[in-house]
């Protein structure tokens, strides 16, 4: 069975690394419909941010979440993101 979790932050990744999920949700990325109020990390402090996940906690398997659409799909796509998670992404085919 897999575990995932949700960060939002360096306090939450800090929690997470006690909880050791197997897949983060980092969210979110891109500004969302579904999170008016929430302020997107945006594309570069996402790969700032995945960077760090990757070495201080060690956490390998990151999905982008939030706010992703077919342009800003390209971009993950061309660093190598694991996956990503959307709503509106596929609401809008």
């Amino acid at each position: 069975m897999s575990l995932s979790l949700s960060i939002h932050s360096v306090l939450s990744a800090k929690i997470a690394k006690q909880i050791l999920p197997n897949i983060i949700f980092l969210s979110p990325i891109f500004p969302s419909t579904s999170h008016l109020n929430e302020k997107p990390l945006g594309f570069y402090a996402f790969l700032k941010f995945r960077k760090l996940l990757h070495s201080k906690y060690n956490f390998t398997n990151i999905i982008a979440l939030g706010g992703i659409n077919l342009q800003n799909l390209s971009k993950l796509n061309i660093v190598n993101v694991k996956g990503f998670g959307a709503i509106d992404f596929f609401n809008n085919l």
